[in-house]
């Protein structure tokens, strides 16, 4: 079995960390958001990995670009949080001692996927309660 090595930003320092109404909403909308659907109907658009940079993983940037919208952080306000506060890395799924944190440019991508919107009549198509 390996075990993790635990950063300092690992809630497991705290002798009792306090459940913040912030963690709370975010674990309510892990639960309540269709993540699996939403990235199904968003996924044929999203850039794949070859020349450039590789895109971010899409649920992540998914769950990034909620946030933007939930908390009314602008692109660098965004990533600015994610290099301080560890709340919205976990629930991003990112490591911060793993990998690099998506940068503004990045998250410009995901506005522009979900704003587009090129993936929205195939949903509606489908009579998908994700959009109607």
């Amino acid at each position: 079995m390996t075990m993790k090595q635990l950063g300092l930003d690992d809630s497991s320092f705290l002798k009792q960390p306090k459940n913040t109404r912030k963690a709370q909403f975010l674990a309510a909308m892990d639960r309540v958001v269709p993540w699996p659907r939403m990235i199904a109907l968003i996924e044929p658009h999203y850039p794949k990995p070859g020349k450039g940079r590789r895109p971010i993983a899409l649920d992540t940037m998914l769950r990034l670009h909620f946030m933007q919208q939930w908390f009314a952080y602008s692109d660098p306000a965004m990533e600015e949080s994610l290099h301080d506060i560890p709340l919205p890395r976990r629930f991003a799924g990112l490591d911060a001692a793993i990998e690099g944190m998506p940068d503004g440019t990045a998250h410009g991508l995901v506005h522009t996927v979900v704003g587009t919107a090129d993936w929205l009549p195939h949903a509606r198509s489908r009579a998908d309660p994700l959009v109607s």
